[in-house]
């Protein structure tokens, strides 16, 4: 189907001259529909992007009787124009879904429960005169190793700046840790979030750590080698993996997610959800990116190492090339998972 079809079977404009496809058509489509019930749309980036200014407004649409008219409309816009109807009550859905809820809790910055609540066992959040503060209350100050530092252009203002910790001879700490605590070791089911945003540079390395408190990133049959957590980028190039490396005293498990492949110069959010009892699933900006299942595993192990941001906490040092931010430790599997 062209635009001019478009634009003569259904009554609508698509104006422009860019790339016509059904689903653009769809997109106008829609937007007509919300238009025409009365919700005042602000449009930000590319239909997937647009959000209502005033999504109460959209409750007509779904309850009072001009839902009827509305439906006979438009159908036979669609079927006349090529569409089926499904495709619009299921275009429909979304974006009233995305109206219905706004953003997400994990999209802004936490505060109240999400930033204080008994579940939170740690949250770091870079802000102007608390840059290095445990914004849960709980007390894990952080130091900054190296050239580490908090800058201004973060995901909610200000943000941790790390950088590759070098080679040989000149191989160095780098990251910020928080003191070894018990509190930091989850009991059970825990969620490891945060922000982060990579360099150009990153792309020149293998592996980039993200949170460590394992120390021990790779198998190793030794005692203190098989506790506590970390999650790291794997992979170089446009092609990564996540990774979690979980440890149960004895020994420890993997949990890998399908390939990724962050942008530079763009901020994305991770996630990882342990439930306790040997599962584990990746997010990566709300989407599930991989999942896997230990049998016969419990809770972590409470080990004797910080926890750092940014970096592997011992030698051999390994860095992050980026930028992170919000970075929260908490009890419990994250409702983002649970409504997913």
């Amino acid at each position: 189907m062209n635009r001019e079809n478009w634009n003569h079977d259904s009554g609508f404009k698509i104006q422009g001259d860019s790339g016509f496809s059904p689903s653009t058509g769809l997109a106008n489509l829609a937007g007509q529909i919300i238009k025409d019930t009365g919700c005042r749309t602000r449009w930000s980036n590319g239909f997937s992007r647009g959000r209502a200014a005033e999504s109460t407004r959209l409750r007509p649409f779904l309850q009072h009787s001009r839902r009827a008219s509305v439906t006979t409309l438009y159908s036979r816009r669609i079927q006349d124009s090529g569409f089926r109807i499904q495709d619009l009550w299921i275009f429909c859905s979304v974006l009233l879904s995305g109206f219905a809820h706004g953003e997400a809790p994990w999209q802004k910055l936490y505060t109240g429960e999400d930033a204080t609540g008994s579940h939170v066992l740690g949250l770091w959040q870079f802000q102007p005169g608390k840059e290095a503060a445990d914004s849960s209350g709980n007390g894990h100050k952080l130091r900054l190793r190296g050239k580490t530092r908090v800058v201004s252009d973060g995901k909610f203002g200000s943000c941790l700046e790390s950088f590759a910790a070098g080679e040989g001879e000149k191989n160095h700490a780098e990251g910020a840790f928080a003191v070894n605590m018990p509190a930091l070791t989850p009991k059970g089911a825990f969620t490891l979030e945060l922000w982060f945003k990579l360099r150009t540079e990153a792309a020149e390395h293998k592996q980039l750590i993200l949170l460590d408190k394992k120390y021990y990133h790779y198998v190793k049959d030794l005692p203190k080698a098989n506790h506590d957590y970390c999650l790291f980028l794997e992979g170089k190039g446009a092609k990564r993996k996540l990774k979690a490396f979980l440890g149960f005293g004895k020994d420890s498990s993997w949990y890998l997610s399908e390939t990724v492949s962050p942008e530079d110069d763009r901020w994305y959010h991770v996630a990882f959800a342990y439930d306790g009892k040997g599962g584990g699933v990746f997010q990566l900006d709300g989407k599930e990116v991989g999942r896997a299942t230990h049998e016969g595993r419990g809770p972590v192990s409470a080990g004797p190492y910080h926890l750092c941001i940014g970096a592997r906490l011992g030698s051999t040092h390994i860095g992050f090339p980026g930028f992170i931010d919000q970075v929260r430790v908490i009890d419990g599997v994250s409702s983002q998972f649970k409504k997913q």
